[in-house]
């Protein structure tokens, strides 16, 4: 929900300054939504992930609350922001868009980048193990590997 947070914020969607405090509210606390792990993809974007997210911040159905599932109207109020009236404009807001896809991406990348980190590292170290010579460099393996001529 950040990134839908990240979203609204630019004032695009017409959504109410009460809807983004709620929301930024919500994420600033131990309260949690409890949403799918499936969901669905249409021309509207990520439709289910986010309306679980709206219907717990309306204080229904379920959520969590330092780590322990409970209604969400008992997470929110445990939370302090307590259950959100929200209807119309600000509802639609929550739910339509691609920000469930959105931050899949960016911690797909996040993980890219730790795997290239940790290849890197694992390199280096089997590059210590193998005794660091300077074989690995040489004319006939660089042009069997595709490397230009230096």
């Amino acid at each position: 929900m950040l990134t839908r947070l990240c979203s609204l914020v630019c004032g695009h969607s017409g959504v109410s300054t009460r809807v983004i405090d709620a929301l930024a509210g919500a994420l600033r606390t131990s309260f949690a939504f409890a949403v799918p792990e499936l969901g669905s993809v249409d021309a509207s974007g990520d439709l289910v992930p986010p309306a679980h997210v709206v219907k717990a911040l309306r204080g229904f159905g379920f959520a969590y609350h330092t780590g322990a599932r409970l209604a969400a109207d008992v997470a929110l109020t445990r939370a302090e922001p307590g259950p959100l009236a929200l209807g119309g404009r600000g509802a639609v807001a929550l739910v339509n868009g691609t920000s469930v896809t959105s931050a899949v991406a960016v911690l797909t990348l996040a993980k890219l980048r730790r795997g290239v980190v940790t290849a890197i590292h694992l390199t280096g170290v089997l590059t210590d193990l193998l005794g660091r010579t300077q074989d690995v460099l040489s004319a006939p393996l660089l042009k069997a590997f595709g490397y230009p001529r230096h």
